[in-house]
C-alpha cells in the first residue's frame, strides 16, 4: 500500500515539473512568435520597393526600344528612297543617246511670223527697292502686325519671283499665317516655297514647318510624313535635326 502511495506521489511530482516547464517555455515562445511576425511585416515594403524599381527599369527599357525602332524606321525609309533613286539613275544611264535632228533653218520672214514683234525687255528692279520692301515686312512681322506683313511679303514674292529674296518672302508669309494660327494658309505658303524653290535656303525650314502645322491641326499622319521628308530630302541640316527630335514626340495611332 505504501509502495503505491509513493508511486502516486512521484507521478504527481513529474506532472507538476512538466507543468512548470511549460509555464517557463510559453513566454519564450511568445517572444519568438512576435519576432517572426514583425520580421514578416518588415518584408513587404522592401519587396514592394524592388517591384517598383523593376517596373521603372522595364518602362525605361521599353522607351529605349521604341526610340531604337523609330530610328531604324527612319533609316529604312531613307535607304529605300536612295535605292529607288539609284535604280532610276541606272536606267537613265543605260538608255542610248538619241541623236536629235536639227530642223531646217527657217527664213527670217517665217521667224517673224512665228515670234511676232520683238518683246519688250523686262524692267530691272533695283535691289535696294526689293530689300527695302522685305525689311519693312520683316519689321512688321517682329511687331506682330501680321496682316500688313503678309500683304508685303506676298506682294514681293509675286512681283519679283526671280529675286534672291523671293523664297524668303514667301516663307515669312507662311510664318505670318502660322503665327495667326491659320495653319491651312500657312501650309499653302510653305508648300509654294518647297515647290518653287526646292534648292533655296528656306526649303528645308518650309518643309519642317508644314510638319509642325499639320501637328498643330492634330493630323499626326501628315505631320510624320512631312517630317520624314525633311530628313530624306535635306539630311544633315538643322531642319532635319529638328524633324528627328519632333518625330520622337509623335505617337501615330
Amino acid at each position: 500500500m505504501e509502495g503505491k502511495t509513493a508511486e502516486t506521489r512521484e507521478s504527481h511530482l513529474e506532472i507538476y515539473k512538466v507543468g512548470m516547464m511549460k509555464k517557463k517555455l510559453l513566454p519564450a515562445g511568445a517572444v519568438l512568435i512576435v519576432f517572426f511576425l514583425s520580421a514578416c511585416a518588415a518584408v513587404p515594403p522592401q519587396e514592394e520597393g524592388n517591384i517598383l524599381l523593376l517596373e521603372k527599369r522595364i518602362e525605361e527599357a521599353d522607351q529605349k526600344i521604341e526610340e531604337i525602332y523609330h530610328r531604324v524606321s527612319v533609316i529604312q525609309f531613307m535607304a529605300d528612297n536612295h535605292e529607288r533613286a539609284i535604280r532610276e539613275l541606272k536606267k537613265t544611264a543605260e538608255k542610248p543617246k538619241e541623236e536629235k535632228e536639227m530642223p531646217p533653218a527657217a527664213s527670217v520672214e517665217t521667224q517673224e511670223k512665228r515670234i511676232g514683234p520683238a518683246a519688250k525687255p523686262l524692267s530691272v528692279v533695283p535691289d535696294q527697292t526689293v530689300e527695302k520692301l522685305y525689311n519693312e515686312a520683316r519689321a512688321l512681322f517682329k511687331d506682330q502686325a501680321y496682316d500688313r506683313a503678309v500683304t508685303l511679303f506676298d506682294s514681293l514674292s509675286q512681283k519679283y519671283p526671280r529675286h534672291d529674296l523671293a523664297d524668303n518672302a514667301l516663307y515669312w508669309s507662311g510664318e505670318c499665317h502660322y503665327a495667326r494660327k491659320d495653319f491651312s494658309k500657312a501650309i499653302l505658303s510653305f508648300q509654294k516655297v518647297v515647290k518653287n524653290y526646292p534648292q533655296g535656303g528656306k526649303a528645308p525650314d518650309a518643309l519642317l514647318k508644314i510638319g509642325y502645322a499639320y501637328l498643330s491641326m492634330d493630323d499626326r499622319a501628315n505631320a510624320s510624313l512631312y517630317l520624314k521628308n525633311v530628313i530624306k530630302n535635306y539630311p544633315f541640316t538643322t531642319a532635319a535635326t529638328k524633324a528627328e527630335q519632333k518625330l520622337k514626340t509623335i505617337r501615330t495611332p
